[in-house]
């Protein structure tokens, strides 16, 4: 980037929710998180500052039901047969402000300087 210049761009990962935690795992099953983030960057000398918002959260198309295997499925399945319990469309959105300064080198390196995330909300 040069001098003053400003560069508006979207960026996105995903990431499996792992069995680390139980209580995660028994939250989420096998569905992944998505994370789009919307961010400026802005060159000031040597300086390049990256501002933006990473939204997480699920497919518009997430339907939770219990996996074969998963903790809870027996119990599942019988309510489900009983009427009781059906899959349903499950809903996760979080958002979190990110901001990171790093510093060009020589051939146009970075060198990251601080990144702070701020409080999920």
């Amino acid at each position: 980037m040069q001098e003053g210049e400003t560069f508006n761009f979207d960026d996105y990962w995903d990431t499996p929710a792992t069995a680390s935690r139980p209580s995660t795992y028994l939250a989420f099953g096998r569905s992944a998180i998505k994370s789009d983030g919307t961010f400026s960057a802005e060159r000031n000398g040597d300086m390049l500052t990256i501002r933006g918002t990473v939204a997480h959260g699920f497919g518009p198309k997430e339907i939770f039901d219990f996996n074969p295997g998963q903790p809870g499925r027996d119990a599942a399945e019988i309510l489900e047969r009983a009427g009781e319990a059906a899959p349903f469309r499950m809903s996760y959105d979080r958002s979190q402000d990110v901001q990171a300064e790093l510093r060009y080198g020589p051939n146009g390196t970075l060198t990251l300087q601080s990144a702070s995330w701020g409080r999920i909300r």
